[in-house]
């Protein structure tokens, strides 16, 4: 995806998707995402842990551990949300854009897209992998959604709850991977 969908994306999934009547800040129906490792070949929950030098950051806790692993050089954007009290803010690094959603004091995790840097997932996809090495690492269970690589927790495309892994292919490659927590979806 070039830039500018990275940051028009989740606006439109907040416009379309978010209900604007606010809710409290009670997450306990999201539950928060671990790292607990499936084997290769297979997706689950735990596939989603973007991994920086080792260390592993789940979807739907703080962000500010992998603020303080990425570094402070980011641009920072906030709005109000339409689902939490509190904003949803977007921080942008050279390769990676994530979103996140307030639960109380917290920025919480919502999305993670990598656009590049080297990063990898980790089962080790990552820029420039094919499509045959994702499935060796994930399985043949994905869905083709608007030409994405896409892997669903549920296992449904149509559930638009289900937190996601997507993959953008361009040239029979990955030129972008997005861990998705659908925590901004009521």
């Amino acid at each position: 995806m070039n830039k500018s969908k990275w940051l028009i994306w989740p606006l439109i999934l907040l416009l379309v998707l978010g209900a604007c009547a606010p809710k409290a800040n009670d997450d306990t129906d999201k539950p928060v995402i671990t790292p607990d490792a499936p084997p290769a070949g297979s997706f689950s929950a735990a596939d989603l842990v973007f991994e920086i030098d080792g260390q592993q950051f789940a979807l739907r806790t703080s962000i500010a551990p992998l603020l303080e692993a990425l570094g402070s050089d980011y641009e920072m954007e906030a709005g109000p949300s339409c689902v939490y009290e509190g904003e949803d803010k977007q921080f942008t690094y050279a390769h990676v854009f994530i979103f996140t959603y307030p639960m109380g004091e917290q920025d919480m995790i919502d999305q993670i897209c990598v656009s590049g840097g080297g990063y990898k997932t980790a089962k080790g996809i990552g820029i420039g992998s094919t499509l045959a090495d994702i499935e060796a690492q994930y399985g043949d269970g994905w869905f083709d959604i608007d030409g994405e690589v896409v892997y669903v927790v549920s296992g449904d495309p149509d559930d638009l709850t289900s937190p996601k892994l997507f993959f953008e292919m361009k040239d029979n490659a990955v030129a972008s991977f997005t861990y998705y927590g659908a925590a901004n979806v009521s």
